[in-house]
């Protein structure tokens, strides 16, 4: 895959070509079809992810229903956090949306990782600051909300984040730390039906 990926990719951004070509050579590449289950809840925790392409859904089953979590698209790194932690059981699971192509770690090579790089282990840290982060916001939404209110505010978010990272897929639009660059002004005009 072309070395710019991994230049671009939030976790690497900073290092040096030829750490960046070191770690990079400890993830596997694994591709999933449109529909493949990454990982299930009560799985062991035992790879982390890297998106090359595609979209991953990621959701809670309660009482047979699939609730939708988070999704992920290019450069998004996910499945880190059981790795890491003692129990290291999966509490979610994860689904290719589309074809997706992944980069895998495994559990130890992933310490290792963390332990020989500082700047990765603290691009990770902030992750997981921002995902606690947002959480608590969802919290809070959920918590000064009737029912009808949280479904809703859960359905909007879902859908614009599919939304979101499908233009992305398709180079419309660029997402950077937490910015939106336009790329294709005529096609979200076109997209949008303005007259």
């Amino acid at each position: 895959m072309e070395a710019s990926f991994w230049t671009g990719t939030r976790f690497f951004q900073g290092l040096p070509s030829e750490k960046i070509e070191a770690v990079s050579g400890l993830f596997t590449y694994k591709a999933y079809s449109k529909g493949t289950l990454v990982f299930a809840e009560s799985d062991p925790g035992d790879h982390a992810y890297i998106i090359y392409s595609g979209i991953i859904r990621v959701y809670a089953t309660t009482k047979g229903k699939e609730h939708t979590v988070d999704l992920f698209g290019k450069g998004d790194f996910f499945g880190d956090l059981e790795v890491i932690h003692p129990s290291n059981i999966r509490v979610l699971s994860a689904v290719a949306m589309n074809d997706t192509v992944l980069f895998e770690i495994k559990h130890e090579p992933f310490k290792q990782m963390l332990a020989d790089y500082p700047l990765i282990k603290e691009q990770l840290m902030l992750l997981q600051m921002e995902r606690l982060f947002l959480s608590n916001r969802l919290l809070y939404e959920m918590k000064f909300h009737d029912a009808r209110a949280r479904d809703m505010i859960g359905t909007l978010r879902e859908t614009a984040t599919l939304v979101l990272k499908d233009l992305q897929e398709q180079k419309i639009i660029e997402i950077q730390h937490q910015q939106i660059t336009v790329l294709d002004p005529a096609y979200l005009l076109e997209y949008t039906d303005f007259d």
